[in-house]
């Protein structure tokens, strides 16, 4: 190739730019109308909306083509996270990180390096500060049962300010099972909803003689195929176990399967609550990614 034709191409590189950058703002101009409209009409909102994201991620990774998934996933997660920070300021909180930086580095490639980001020092006070604060996402490690202060027991609970599970981190990996459990859970008072492709938790407070099986068991009885997270017996001596399952797809307590299950769990079961759920992440072979 000629210098001449390198000019050429670079010229034209430069008007594709300048026609990216015109998009690019008419993108985000719509985007500021439509959270006009959404104030206008039910007052102030949720900027960041995972569910619809994942949505639109999909579609694109989808009819990417020849781009790689990561390209595109990056570039649109960019634009994304700079549209919502434009409709409110939000503001990430996370764990101080220590010699494990699993979670800062997990927020920041979702999130982009530019969003604010606080550590503390412990996870309930992250929990505390978000329902303090609508801008506020915390970023917190999936649960486990030998946790020692499991943080999803302090969101088990029906308060309006509650935070509830939005989103899962990461989106978009290239290794591992499809029906993984992702790394990380984002937490937000508002944002949920169906995706196309979900998982709902369900927390239960249960009498400490009703096992884990029991609930399973009633969770078959259900038709609701749950997988089993985590356990936690508080310390206080009280005769209560707290449970987590996650069940496919996108699950509301005004539904059906949610009503039937209370019914068959009884009086063992003292509260039951949905805290949330995740658009399931997409797992990338080695040849895309």
């Amino acid at each position: 190739m000629s210098h001449s034709d390198i000019d050429k191409h670079r010229r034209a590189i430069d008007q594709l730019d300048d026609a990216m950058l015109d998009l690019l703002a008419k993108r985000i101009a719509l985007g500021q109308q439509i959270g006009a409209a959404k104030e206008a009409a039910d007052g102030p909102h949720f900027a960041f909306r995972p569910a619809r994201e994942a949505a639109v991620m999909r579609r694109l990774i989808k009819a990417a083509g020849s781009l790689p998934p990561r390209l595109v996933f990056a570039a649109w997660r960019a634009v994304m996270s700079g549209t919502a920070r434009l409709q409110a300021p939000l503001r990430l909180e996370i764990p101080v990180a220590g010699p494990d930086s699993t979670l800062r580095d997990l927020a920041l490639a979702h999130f982009s390096a530019g969003m604010p980001t606080v550590e503390r020092e412990d996870t309930k006070s992250i929990v505390t500060s978000v329902s303090a604060n609508p801008n506020v996402l915390g970023i917190l490690p999936f649960p486990e049962s030998d946790d020692v202060a499991p943080w999803w027991i302090g969101v088990a609970v029906q308060r309006p300010t509650v935070p509830r599970v939005i989103a899962a981190l990461p989106f978009v990996s290239a290794t591992g099972p499809v029906d993984a459990f992702p790394k990380a859970l984002v937490i937000g008072q508002g944002g949920g909803g169906p995706s196309g492709d979900d998982v709902t938790l369900l927390s239960l407070i249960a009498n400490l003689e009703f096992s884990r099986d029991g609930i399973t068991e009633a969770l078959q009885k259900s038709d609701l195929k749950a997988r089993d997270i985590a356990s936690f017996r508080p310390p206080s001596g009280r005769p209560l176990f707290f449970h987590l399952f996650a069940l496919p797809g996108y699950l509301s307590e005004d539904d059906g399967a949610f009503i039937d299950l209370r019914a068959r769990l009884g009086e063992e079961v003292r509260e039951m609550h949905i805290i949330g759920g995740y658009a399931r992440p997409l797992v990338l072979s080695a040849e895309l990614s």
